[in-house]
């Protein structure tokens, strides 16, 4: 729904204030459909560290969405 969509936005727009490299990488993962091989090269780490902030950012993410901070 459009409203869920709208607190989506707001939790990326609180985890970008905080980490700019997670906001990347989510993008390139979900928004651009890169691999993990890729966002690693982008953001300059390895594949294995792309995967971890990748995860760790979709966790925070469902973790802040679900927890009613939207």
């Amino acid at each position: 729904t459009d409203d869920r969509a709208m607190q989506i936005d707001k939790a990326i727009a609180h985890l970008l204030k905080g980490d700019k490299m997670a906001v990347k990488a989510i993008k390139l993962r979900f928004v651009c459909g890169l691999g993990y091989r890729d966002i690693g090269q982008s953001l300059g780490v390895s594949k294995d560290k792309a995967r971890s902030i990748v995860e760790n950012s979709v966790s925070w993410l469902s973790g802040y969405l679900f927890s009613g901070n939207t």
